[in-house]
């Protein structure tokens, strides 16, 4: 429960940070995509896979509740098997192919060095819950 309330937490942060960023962009699409930077594989891996979880079931409410604002929320969740270079290349891939609004994650200190100045170079607004 308490892994929920800090991803809603930094769910709402991130969304007003991206929607006040780039209103438009997220009003066309009616969509706001939200990459996550998890360790799904790896040492430490049941901590990614328990947000994982509370993920999937936030992103059930939101959808139930008709969306944020009349805005559907989807989360693209890729694996850094808690390895930096893995992390930084999912970062990219979020950004350039996906084309989300935001970034939740990575979840290491590792990896978060390496991947705040690639996202923050694309100025992609990025969080941690860790």
């Amino acid at each position: 429960m308490k892994s929920r309330t800090i991803i809603a937490a930094g769910l709402v942060l991130l969304l007003f940070i991206s929607l006040s960023a780039s209103p438009s962009c997220a009003a066309e699409k009616k969509e706001i995509k939200i990459g996550v930077l998890l360790p799904l594989t790896g040492y430490i891996s049941h901590f990614g896979l328990m947000q994982e979880a509370a993920l999937k079931m936030a992103e059930k409410e939101i959808k139930e509740k008709g969306g944020i604002g009349g805005l559907n929320v989807s989360f693209i969740v890729y694996d850094t098997a808690c390895k930096p270079k893995d992390a930084i290349l999912m970062a990219q891939k979020l950004i350039s192919s996906d084309q989300v609004h935001c970034i939740l994650g990575p979840f290491l200190s590792t990896e978060c060095e390496q991947v705040f100045p690639v996202v923050n170079s694309a100025q992609v607004p990025i969080i941690t819950g860790s």
